[in-house]
């Protein structure tokens, strides 16, 4: 049983923060522990997120982690608000429209002589900065790790994209000509050891994958 001191001060910091890398998520709760005079191992962290999501499941949130497609695999731990919590991708009204309310309210305060370019551009801005979208260097947008984790659920269920060596949700991935099977490019760049071919792990013919950096 974990301390419920130690529960209550993870909760907090992982709010605060909200979506965090693999790496900085432990730090944070080694922090955490080192303030409850706990000691801090792998297993503990474990135990510390399945028991926070224990506590808060019944009010619909939830601390999910899972890898970005895009930033070389890195596994990223988010707080979320279940608001698309069913596999037919049902959301709540109430959030919508609050998520709505409280936008319009920011935007209202704001001085109306800014550009509406300019709030775009500051509104992408921040969804990029909190990770519900990820930005490439040619200024492309697509979803973050924060909204793939929140919507995967529904993405499992009506996206049937896995990739056939982490076994994990594929979006954009690349496919084996062949048995069309798909692979994260990340996960085709291990797997193949520096070489841009590879025998596909699904049916073992011959697999020539381009590295998209």
């Amino acid at each position: 049983m974990v301390n419920r001191k130690l529960l209550q001060l993870s909760l907090q910091s992982l709010m605060a923060h909200g979506c965090l890398e693999e790496k900085e998520t432990k730090a944070l709760i080694q922090k955490c522990c080192q303030s409850c005079e706990e000691n801090f191992s792998n297993d503990i962290f474990r135990s510390i997120i399945k028991e926070i999501n224990t506590r808060i499941k019944k009010f619909s949130f939830e601390i999910r982690h899972g890898a970005c497609e895009d930033d070389d695999g890195q596994v990223y731990y988010c707080y979320l608000e279940q608001v698309v919590a069913s596999p037919d991708g049902l959301v709540i009204e109430n959030t919508i429209l609050q998520a709505r309310e409280q936008f319009t309210a920011r935007a209202a305060q704001r001085s109306l002589a800014r550009s509406l370019s300019h709030l775009v551009k500051e509104f992408l801005d921040r969804l990029v900065c909190d990770k519900w979208l990820s930005r490439t260097e040619d200024k492309e947008y697509h979803l973050g790790p924060r909204s793939l984790l929140d919507l995967l659920p529904f993405l499992q269920n009506r996206i049937n994209s896995i990739c056939s060596i982490c076994s994990s949700l594929a979006i954009r991935a690349q496919q084996c000509p062949s048995c069309l099977s798909k692979a994260h490019v990340h996960c085709l760049s291990r797997f193949a050891s520096g070489r841009n071919f590879i025998k596909c792990p699904h049916c073992d013919e011959d697999w020539k994958w381009k590295d998209c950096d």
